[in-house]
């Protein structure tokens, strides 16, 4: 490892085989955690072979291959004099355990953890990647700058591409690796493994998150392996009365004691979490309904309550017999069907003097209901602007559950199902009245002027009566007519829905308000599939509403993705003006990338505007993926290459003469070669990489020769990363070459590949496709002399075989 480009800062951690450093990327900019590994007798250069270095490799190597934003990313990997290390991602965040440790997650928090673990999950098992030491200290949870969290899956150290079922790792002392809590019970017997192990860990994972406790407990290991043997667990439901069933049946369904009982891999896994969801999820659980937020205070120490109080008053963890008296009360729901085929293993239960004790949190272990605790940023950091899973996680996609819930008439924040509040009594009745009493006078003491005035009062509350009788009357019809309209939208066959300029204005103040917050995702949802059926311009309204009203800037943000689905350019106007005065960084992001493909060319100065003077790195990627798209829609750019040109030549400011530069290249004009060269010849290093940058953004293949001349000329490993990445970013990209003229420039490349790292990244790009000339490129490299580039070169063949 270079000194002169890493600059070690601290250790963060060290396990059994290697210890993880925080350290500074010179030639980046940026800081990275670093891997190394530990052996005992200290590492031997002229011994590269030993079993740990080639499994912290086979890891670096198997990282690189699975690119996905819930798996950790790694930038480098090689042998020094101290030993072999991994350059990855450096995460800031906590690890599931540590989160666990402050209380059990809720529904919501659960339900986004256990998405996004599976979708990392689906793309390392694309690639026959399998984990095997899945476990809460590998599944890190980050937070991004909204405040929402990110789960990231790490520490791929025992993972091992295996199309076929292989056996599980032993160390010099004849241990497991792994987690003994978290493995499967095919890992304790020696026998082989599949992608249905690492499926029987991350339901161990689940069961851990919403119960606190491990699924299979005891204390001393044996006890703990004979627990995963013999499939004995307390049921979830146990410690979750506030699940529904199909929550508590879908994680078990994970830790069958047979991998035949278990999901399949994590897509099918995924695919029946989301297919339970619906029609369940329509009914909300009464436990739920009934812990209140006051008990989430002490997650970890039940509170006794009486069972007797309704569910709006409980203020700690439901008792099972509460539970169960009030489940009695409620309309039975209906039951959810297993998945067709599969035999769901609930366990068997553990009786109460028999459950083990969890010695590593110091908290008992005894059956019986949790509080779960919401997931929040760490302190100083800002909260979400995103609760839970309640926005569609694509406009496109499904819609939630409760878009095809009645529009609530409850007051802002009122718990569904909650006990409502007594309606006071009409102070039209001094009966029923708690207010003070008027004395009237007795029969036959009332004069004319006082029986007028009675009577004048009541004609005016009979008045005032009927009109708030006939709006309501006529609120009530509006919002079932808007709910009709959700309804259609959550149909999947549905197209596009008629809707009037009233019922456009309906569902905007229903996006803006707060007392439909549990809506939202059916009304983006109707707004994104509306057809105007009286001539309204839609695009135009949403777009005046979100840039102008003063609504929160999640909403905005939200209303203007909505807009950039419809593809429509009568909004454009109004996102540009947005943009260019500015606001919240998110809210302009989106408001920038709304306007698609619908850019015109006067709407470019605008842009170049926004990248010259903004100061959010955010907004000026943004303003310049917009200017590419309208640049590379069109069939001349001859005008904007010349504005580039002059703005490039006369803008002091590195990042914006890059930027610039990079557009340029989309132009692929005179003026672009004219700027390119400069860069290339230019003594600035960042410059020259944004002459590369701007090769890479070429519409054509007449830089092709420039491109691949300037490559081999790079000897500085700096430039020469930069340069090779580029003409790959060019050879993948969006240029429209013919099958021949592809396949020369793919060959001349191949005969420039000076590292493992170049040909890792030639492989892992032409095995996207299955090209029979992709194939023949590939081949040689499967007897290549490193044991990685030959090892991922077969990998990449057996891909690229079965798609054919």
């Amino acid at each position: 490892m270079s000194d002169e480009r890493y600059e070690i800062r601290g250790k963060i951690g060290q396990g059994g085989v290697g210890a993880v450093y925080r350290a500074f990327d010179r030639n980046l900019n940026r800081e990275v955690a670093i891997k190394r590994v530990l052996t005992e007798e200290g590492f031997d250069p002229k011994n590269s072979e030993d079993e740990a270095t080639k499994a912290l490799l086979k890891e670096a190597t198997a990282l690189c291959s699975v690119q996905h934003p819930h798996i950790v990313t790694v930038y480098d990997a090689g042998v020094d004099d101290d030993g072999p290390y991994v350059v990855m991602e450096l995460l800031s965040g906590r690890t599931l355990d540590e989160m666990v440790e402050r209380g059990t997650m809720t529904w919501p928090d659960f339900r986004e953890t256990a998405i996004q673990s599976l979708e990392a999950l689906i793309a390392a098992q694309e690639l026959d990647l399998v984990h095997r030491d899945i476990k809460p200290s590998n599944v890190m949870v980050t937070w991004l700058p909204s405040g929402k969290f990110q789960v990231k899956l790490v520490d791929f150290g025992l993972a091992k591409f295996s199309a076929k079922p292989s056996l599980q790792t032993i160390d010099h002392g004849d241990a497991v690796f792994g987690s003994i809590h978290f493995m499967a019970p095919e890992q304790f017997e020696r026998i082989h493994l599949d992608q249905r192990t690492d499926i029987y860990s991350l339901g161990c994972v689940f069961f851990f998150c919403l119960t606190g406790q491990y699924p299979f407990d005891g204390e001393t290991a044996p006890m703990v392996m004979a627990a995963h043997l013999q499939n004995t667990f307390t049921p979830l439901q146990t410690y979750r009365p506030d699940l529904p069933d199909w929550v508590c049946q879908w994680v078990e369904w994970h830790i069958a004691r047979q991998p035949d009982d278990r999901p399949r891999d994590a897509r099918e896994a995924l695919e029946r979490f989301l297919a339970f969801e619906q029609p369940v999820s329509q009914t909300a659980p009464v436990a739920v309904q009934a812990v209140s937020a006051a008990s989430l205070q002490s997650p970890m120490s039940p509170q006794p309550i009486d069972p007797n109080l309704p569910p709006s008053r409980l203020t700690g963890p439901v008792p099972l017999h509460a539970v169960a008296s009030m489940q009695a009360s409620q309309p039975e729901a209906a039951p959810v069907p297993a998945p067709q085929g599969v035999r769901l293993i609930t366990g068997a239960p553990i009786p109460a003097n028999e459950v083990p004790t969890r010695t590593d949190a110091g908290n008992s272990a005894a059956p019986g209901p949790v509080v779960p605790q919401p997931i929040t940023p760490p302190e100083g950091a800002k909260p979400s602007v995103e609760t839970g899973a309640q926005m569609v996680r694509e406009l496109t996609g499904p819609v939630p559950v409760h878009a095809t819930s009645p529009i609530s008439d409850s007051p802002p924040f009122q718990q569904p199902g909650a006990a409502q509040s007594v309606p006071q009594a009409s102070s039209l009745d001094p009966t029923m009245s708690d207010s003070p009493q008027v004395n009237i006078p007795k029969k036959g003491s009332q004069n004319n002027g006082i029986k007028v005035a009675i009577a004048a009062v009541l004609l005016v509350a009979i008045v005032f009566a009927t009109i708030f009788l006939i709006d309501a009357a006529g609120n009530s019809k509006k919002k079932e007519e808007l709910q009709g309209l959700m309804n259609l939208a959550a149909d999947p066959t549905t197209r596009e829905i008629p809707i009037t300029e009233e019922n456009l204005e309906g569902f905007l103040a229903a996006a803006a308000s707060i007392d439909f917050d549990t809506e939202k995702g059916a009304v983006y949802q109707t707004l994104y599939l509306s057809k105007a059926s009286d001539g309204t311009d839609i695009d135009r309204r949403i777009a005046e509403f979100a840039a102008t009203e003063k609504i929160s800037e999640q909403i905005r943000s939200k209303l203007f993705q909505v807009l950039g689905k419809r593809g429509n350019e009568s909004s454009i106007p109004f996102l540009v003006k947005y943009a260019n005065e500015g606001g919240d960084e998110n809210s302009v992001v989106a408001a920038i990338d709304a306007t698609g493909e619908n850019l015109s060319s006067r709407y470019l100065t605008d842009f170049y505007k926004i990248i010259a003077n903004s100061k959010s790195a955010n907004v000026r990627s943004a303003a310049e993926r917009a200017i590419k798209r309208h640049l590379v829609s069109q069939t001349s750019n001859t005008a904007a290459a010349k504005d580039l040109l002059k703005a490039f030549e006369n803008t002091l400011e590195p990042t914006v003469r890059e930027a610039y530069l990079r557009l340029l290249g989309a132009t692929g004009t005179e003026e672009a070669e004219e700027a390119v060269e400069i860069a290339l010849n230019s003594e600035e290093n960042t410059l020259k990489v944004s002459g590369y940058a701007a090769l890479a953004n070429w519409r054509d293949d007449s830089m092709f020769e420039r491109h691949f001349s300037a490559l081999q000329s790079e000897n500085t490993r700096f430039l020469r990363t930069h340069a090779f990445d580029s003409m790959i970013a060019f050879l993948k990209g969006g240029a429209d070459f013919d099958e021949d003229r592809e396949e020369k420039m793919w060959t001349q490349l191949s005969k420039d590949l000076r590292d493992e790292r170049e040909k890792k990244e030639f492989i892992s790009t032409l095995a996207r496709g299955s090209e029979d000339w992709a194939i023949a490129l590939i081949e040689p490299f499967t007897t290549d002399e490193n044991e990685r580039t030959s090892f991922l070169a077969e990998k990449a063949l057996e891909a690229m075989e079965r798609r054919k």
